[in-house]
């Protein structure tokens, strides 16, 4: 796997300054709804170690250039014996938006998803009258027509962690596209090719299998609470009963509760009790590592965000959403390794 190191400087931009085609190990992950991840280790020289130690420093594959990783660590182990090595780490180029809070519309109502996260980064980080927030870089891209409301407040929220909930909320996935003078911030959506893509032991491409199913943070019902005065307002809402009902506490943040009257507290509370239900998913997560890359090829067959069939031969068989792509290359040879999230039983 080569990896190309990029430099960027206010004077003059994003530069390549070196090729890596020498890594003893690369690890490289994409996600569709958070930041991706990597690590280099490689042997260690004295310049690769001031190449890496200086300076804001991206990496992109040579064959890709759109996903760029953001250096973040820098891990250097010398060993007379063993040789010495370099251990270089970080996080895809979406980590440099955990830099901004939100300081913008304290409260986003009836805006759609597609929205809320471009006017987001266009209000934090590109321009909002404030020139030392503004990240020079970075631009943002196009709608892409989604219908959902939110009704949401973000007053004081990291920016990051705020895309990911809004994206994780309504099935929407993100990335900061590399063009190499710029970043876009783009939302999307996957492609149904259901039927169209399929993994499964009897196509073997697809071997070791993990499935993940976890109701320890589901909840289905919410009393979302705020103090005014010395009074305490909840706002309840239940979408089941019985047995199947699921309740928690919330204590309400950012949420100005003198300026609203006292059955607008109450509205309000119920309104976020409601999107935090709406947030509370069953966990269900099925890993498979793909042994036959010549059936579907990742970035050209299917792509993050895209809802595939699955069948690993314990009765689980559905529909499933790729929700991260892990590549892996060292002594052992490459591999790519899905992680499906969604899972839908048939």
């Amino acid at each position: 796997m080569n990896i190309y190191v990029w430099k960027y400087t206010n004077e003059k931009g994003f530069q390549t300054v070196a090729l890596i085609d020498y890594a003893i190990s690369v690890i490289w992950i994409r996600r569709f709804q958070e930041c991706g991840e990597f690590e280099l280790y490689l042997p260690a020289t004295e310049e690769l170690f001031s190449l890496f130690l200086y300076g804001l420093t991206f990496l992109t594959k040579e064959d890709e250039l759109k996903t760029a990783m953001k250096v973040e660590s820098i891990q250097l182990t010398t060993d007379p014996e063993e040789g010495d090595r370099l251990i270089i780490s970080g996080r895809s180029a979406e980590c440099i938006l955990s830099q901004r809070l939100v300081l913008t519309e304290p409260t986003y109502d009836n805006f759609a998803p597609d929205n809320v996260v471009i006017s987001l980064v266009y209000g934090n980080a590109i321009w909002n009258g404030t020139p030392e927030r503004v990240i020079p870089f970075l631009a943002t891209g196009h709608l892409i027509g989604m219908e959902e409301m939110v009704q949401q407040s973000f007053y004081l929220e990291n920016l990051l962690e705020t895309i990911v909930n809004v994206c994780q909320s309504y099935h929407m996935g993100f990335s900061l596209e590399f063009s190499g003078t710029m970043f876009t911030m783009q939302p999307y959506l996957g492609t149904d090719r259901t039927g169209k893509v399929i993994f499964s032991g009897e196509l073997d491409n697809l071997g070791k299998t993990e499935y993940l199913y976890d109701t320890t943070n589901y909840f289905n019902g919410a009393v979302e609470t705020a103090q005014k005065e010395d009074r305490i307002f909840a706002g309840t809402v239940r979408t089941a009963s019985g047995i199947d009902l699921y309740e928690r506490h919330i204590q309400s943040e950012n949420l100005d509760t003198d300026a609203l009257t006292d059955d607008a507290l109450i509205a309000e509370l119920e309104k976020r009790a409601t999107n935090n239900i709406y947030q509370s998913k069953v966990k269900q997560e099925f890993s498979g590592e793909i042994v036959n890359t010549e059936m579907y090829q990742f970035g050209k067959d299917y792509y993050l965000g895209d809802k595939v069939s699955i069948i690993n031969g314990y009765g689980i068989e559905g529909t499933a959403v790729v929700t991260e792509i892990t590549e892996t290359e060292d002594a052992s040879g490459y591999k790519l390794i899905p992680t499906f999230s969604d899972w839908k039983v048939i």
